[in-house]
């Protein structure tokens, strides 16, 4: 579970979120990515995307982005997991 890293702004009433995951091992890695956006109490505002298959080579960084569908997301959460 990863929380509060990469780079963050609002746009258009929209929140941005861009996370760089970076690829340490030898081998390819394939893994599930979800993010939920949350509003100022830190609470679901029932914005969560699809969880987002990611394949990254070994010794490779991509840049996760997702952008909140609601005005009201302040906050987001991110889980990271295997394929």
């Amino acid at each position: 579970r990863s929380r509060g890293l990469g780079d963050v702004y609002k746009r258009q009433n929209q929140l941005k979120v861009v996370v760089p995951i970076r690829n340490i091992g030898d081998g390819e890695l394939q893994i599930r990515v979800q993010t939920s956006f949350l509003n100022l109490e830190k609470q679901p505002i029932g914005d969560d995307t699809n969880r987002r298959l990611e394949i990254i080579a070994p010794g490779m960084t991509k840049n996760h982005t997702v952008i909140s569908t609601k005005a009201e997301a302040r906050d987001w959460v991110m889980r990271i997991g295997p394929n």
